[in-house]
């Protein structure tokens, strides 16, 4: 990941921050801005282990990128249990909204840089 998505990101979440203090009791921006967040917390411990698992052997890598993949998964499900239970479902989809803006953009930023 290169400066330009990981500054793209931390925008996006600092643009999601701002609309969420506009009206800190909607709970559409509640979920936008706790997805948005996630979204990069997501990315950014993708872009920490990078090296991890280019200097791993390839079945370790193999079973430490699934490993790591199942831990962030059951992170995401158990804040959108918690965003469905607090805010209802409207938050919920809010959250999947900025969390797939924050991952697509930052990942097509990543790879347009790299190409």
């Amino acid at each position: 990941m290169r400066r330009t998505a990981v500054g793209f990101g931390l925008l996006v979440v600092g643009l999601a921050v701002v609309v969420w203090l506009l009206a800190p009791a909607d709970p559409v921006r509640i979920g936008l801005m706790a997805g948005t967040a996630a979204g990069f917390v997501n990315l950014t411990m993708l872009w920490l282990r990078r090296d991890a698992m280019v200097q791993a052997n390839l079945v370790r890598a193999a079973v430490g990128m699934q490993v790591n993949f199942f831990a962030r998964m059951a992170v995401l499900v158990l804040v959108l249990l918690i965003l469905q239970r607090l805010v209802g479902t409207s938050g919920d989809i809010a959250f999947l909204g900025g969390f797939l803006v924050v991952e697509a953009v930052v990942l097509i930023l990543s790879v347009k840089e790299q190409g």
